[in-house]
């Protein structure tokens, strides 16, 4: 018991900043390995990973070396199209990672999140660090998303969807005011207890009634161009696409982006059943709006109708 105290003591990282770069390299590392093994291939990626997308010549480097590159959000503002390079990349590789981590089912796990045993399956190493380069991509201006992480949430999302909720807090709380990384994950991966929940329905609704502020709209663009990206990856696996779609659609009605009924449909299409499109589909028909556009954007036509749908909204 000493010993395991001191550990939990113990300063492994400088600051928080260390302790994402130094797990961000080893990720890169161990996805070069997972994808290449000891090949030409392999030495390729080692010799990238970490590098910006828009420093190497991709057109002559293999495939895989697209998982191992940063994507910074203006070079996917630019470049999201489904038949840019990158993009055709990782969609190639997506088939394997599907065959090999679709129906992980986290809630049947006793998953501890802060390591204090320290066996993480290559789901976990994955899962865990495409959480951290969404936040560092939402928290940042100069952040950065990793190309396996266009593969990899879509799975996660799929196989838990308190992942998609977690992206969408990260986006909402893009200050960090109220969730750090390190509470994200929990949020992400550990069972919905009932604690918790409340705490994410409290976040949700202070965040739904605040008036006075304007969201950050450029952000959320980012982002959805980022999961348009995110569905040309995976757009040979429909039902990778569902959640993503269903994202789309909540992002943009809460930011009043535009095509909201555009992306219910997509994600109703492939899954009749999703719940979050569904929510979106009922807010935007009948009007209900968060409180920010009351002040900052012409209001939808028509009276809202509240009742139960922003409890709905609400994610309980």
């Amino acid at each position: 018991m000493r010993i395991k105290s001191e550990l939990e003591n113990k300063q492994v990282f400088e600051d928080n900043d260390h302790e994402y770069s130094t797990l961000k390299e080893l990720t890169n590392l161990y996805a070069a390995g997972m994808f290449c093994g000891i090949s030409e291939e392999y030495f390729a990626m080692t010799c990238v990973a970490g590098n910006s997308i828009e420093k190497v010549n991709i057109s002559n480097v293999p495939k895989e070396c697209m998982t191992v590159l940063d994507i910074p959000k203006d070079y996917i503002n630019k470049h999201h199209n489904y038949e840019d390079y990158w993009i055709k990349c990782l969609r190639d590789l997506t088939p394997n990672l599907f065959e090999k981590y679709i129906g992980i089912d986290y809630m049947s796990k006793n998953l501890n999140v802060k390591k204090e045993e320290a066996v993480f399956s290559s789901y976990d190493i994955f899962v865990t660090q495409s959480i951290r380069n969404w936040h560092n991509m939402v928290s940042k201006k100069d952040g950065n998303i990793v190309g396996y992480d266009l593969i990899m949430l879509p799975i996660a999302m799929l196989n838990n969807i308190n992942v998609r909720d977690t992206l969408l807090v990260s986006l909402l709380d893009s200050k960090g005011e109220y969730y750090n990384i390190n509470d994200l994950l929990v949020l992400a991966l550990a069972p919905r207890e009932k604690e918790r929940s409340k705490e994410l329905r409290d976040f949700l609704e202070e965040k739904f009634n605040e008036e006075y502020e304007l969201p950050d709209i450029c952000k959320a663009l980012d982002v959805v161009n980022l999961l348009k990206a995110m569905t040309y990856v995976v757009d040979n696996n429909p039902k990778l696409k569902v959640q993503v779609y269903a994202l789309m659609s909540y992002i943009s009605w809460w930011f009043k982006l535009g095509d909201v009924e555009r992306y219910v449909s997509m994600a109703l299409e492939i899954d009749p059943d999703c719940s979050m499109a569904m929510i979106v589909d009922n807010a935007y028909k009948s009007h209900v709006e968060p409180a920010w556009c009351r002040k900052f954007a012409t209001p939808q036509v028509g009276k809202q109708k509240k009742s139960s749908l922003e409890d709905d909204l609400l994610l309980k």
